[in-house]
């Protein structure tokens, strides 16, 4: 895709003063890289799941979406998405999960659709941080 990093992005704050997002990062881009570059990190944090007959990522250690590099990367694709947009759609703030939204955990339909009721259900208090008052 055009923004590699961004693999699935759920926007919020329709009804706030400014739009936030939540972003699931290419994980397994990520994983790859790390490997390749020789990066030091906790393989038991990481967690596979068949999806298409394929071996996917689903989950990391939360470090490793904290870290600068990803941060930076999200940071990055997320200013070129805004540039596109009008300013009040454009993304304010957001914040990177370390979990794939699947199905499996109850986040997807089966047509791959974001349930984003069940993610803000999941994600409440990463929410309530963005728009604290």
């Amino acid at each position: 895709s055009m923004f590699g990093i961004l693999d699935q992005v759920v926007v919020l704050g329709q009804d706030k003063p400014f739009i936030s997002a939540l972003i699931v990062p290419n994980l397994d881009a990520i994983i790859n890289k790390m490997t390749e570059v020789g990066m030091e990190f906790n393989k038991e944090g990481v967690v596979y799941a068949e999806e298409n007959g394929m071996q996917v990522v689903v989950e990391v250690p939360p470090e490793i979406v904290a870290g600068d590099v990803v941060t930076f990367m999200v940071r990055d694709a997320i200013d070129r998405v805004n540039a596109q947009l009008e300013p009040y759609e454009q993304i304010k703030e957001f914040r990177i999960l370390n979990k794939k939204f699947t199905e499996q955990n109850g986040m997807m339909t089966p047509s791959a659709k974001i349930k984003t009721k069940n993610v803000l259900a999941a994600y409440q208090d990463v929410y309530d941080d963005i728009y604290k008052k």
